[in-house]
């Protein structure tokens, strides 16, 4: 559904048409990411574009990868030798932990996972990313199929209308996905949960007074989770689906954000356009619903603010 490729500066960078065929290949719309790998990946394509007689060709590159938003690179962290060459790196970290694939130059051996460039195409077994996924339903299982979105992203707003901070089918779900967004290094500007007032879920004023013990060890230390509440207006828009929201994308998760062992939910890629409206409709002015105050902030020590 969403995956990871270790792609060869010195391939993609062989000529502007080459990168131009490569690049429409990735982003989070497309399920495919590119590892920065290393960490300076951009930098390294810069001065591979260096022998390309063109100086305009090379300026297209350069213009085009200062472009591209977060939402096409994975911060990898992987190791990387810089006495190897990049390739070596690659494919040692390809047996240690795999990509989906390793993209190289036409003159590259073949091996296990290596995808020459000429051959990288939407329709190959490779770089097929179906939308959607069944996954079970345990909040090992869920984070996993939201790992790599958690990981890259600097918004986090997180949507289910039963949400039950007491429950702890939805604290288990929310503390893994918290982790595996800490997981990924990035400063996060923004965490939220939104979800239906009076749903079974406890009351404001139980919120505030319990949330220290029910969300002990779930939010991470130096984070703040920042929750919602929200009611339905009279013939107005329904609260129904469960969704991860990022600056980056947004999945649907059928079922729920909590645990239910033994059952399975459809977890499905989100098309911009409803991604954007529902990211819409969650901003504190929005009028899709009714906000219910106070909206309250939680710290990882479990203090509560209203905000």
């Amino acid at each position: 559904m969403l995956y990871e490729y270790a792609v060869e500066p010195a391939a993609i960078a062989e000529s502007w048409g080459t990168f131009r065929y490569l690049i429409e290949k990735f982003g989070f719309e497309q399920g495919r990411l590119i590892a920065q790998f290393p960490k300076n990946w951009k930098k390294m394509v810069y001065e591979a574009a260096g022998h390309l007689p063109d100086g305009e060709n090379k300026k297209r590159i350069e213009v085009r990868l200062q472009q591209l938003s977060d939402g096409v690179f994975l911060r990898s962290g992987r190791p990387y030798r810089p006495e190897r060459d990049w390739i070596g790196n690659a494919v040692a970290e390809h047996q240690r932990q795999p990509f989906r694939a390793v993209i190289a130059a036409d003159n590259r051996p073949d091996g296990d996972g290596i995808l020459h460039c000429s051959d990288v195409a939407h329709d190959h077994p490779l770089m097929v990313a179906a939308p959607d996924d069944r996954v079970p339903r345990t909040a090992e299982e869920l984070g996993r199929a939201a790992a790599m979105l958690l990981g890259c992203s600097r918004e986090i707003i997180l949507v289910d209308r039963y949400f039950d901070p007491s429950a702890t089918r939805f604290r288990n779900v929310l503390r893994e996905f918290l982790r595996l967004a800490a997981a990924g290094g990035r400063q996060v500007s923004r965490c939220e949960y939104h979800f239906v007032d009076g749903q079974g879920n406890p009351a404001c004023d139980a919120f505030k007074r319990e949330c220290s013990t029910w969300l002990r060890n779930v939010i991470p230390p130096g984070w703040t989770v920042t929750f919602f509440r929200w009611r339905e207006k009279p013939r107005g828009e329904d609260f129904h689906a469960r969704y991860v929201l990022t600056d980056i994308g947004g999945l649907d998760i059928n079922a729920g954000l909590d645990e239910a062992p033994g059952q399975t939910t459809d977890v499905r890629r989100m098309g911009s356009d409803v991604y954007q409206q529902r990211l819409k409709d969650f901003q504190r002015d929005a009028d899709t619903y009714e906000l219910v105050e106070p909206v309250l902030q939680v710290s990882a020590s479990g203090y509560v603010e209203r905000v």
